[in-house]
């Protein structure tokens, strides 16, 4: 925790390596079965040689996208955040933002 009182963090990136869908859209097999593309799902038998699962619950910008309830039909270009998103506890769950449309999608966990 920063000696200046609050709990905000700074937010870092850095790459994602060996996740096949960074540029693909996110799709979900169930709401998107005709519009999956070149997008592997998570926890799927495609996914398995990428161990997608590993992936999971970090904030990240794009690639596979590991949301709460359903996968919106976003962009490529999005931002998964978690509770814990630069030092703030935002109560459970997760979410996505979309940054070409602004989209916001929030789902408790």
């Amino acid at each position: 925790m920063p000696d200046i009182g609050h709990h905000a963090y700074a937010i870092g990136i850095i790459p994602r390596d060996g996740d096949p869908n960074v540029g693909h859209p996110p799709r979900d097999k169930i709401l998107h079965k005709d519009e999956l593309g070149a997008y592997i799902v998570p926890y799927s038998k495609d996914a398995e040689p990428f161990d997608l699962a590993q992936l999971s619950a970090r904030n990240h910008l794009g690639g596979t996208m590991f949301p709460c309830q359903w996968t919106p039909k976003f962009n490529p270009t999005y931002l998964e955040i978690e509770e814990h998103f630069g030092g703030f506890n935002f109560g459970g769950g997760n979410g996505q933002l979309d940054l070409e449309t602004m989209e916001f999608d929030w789902a408790c966990g």
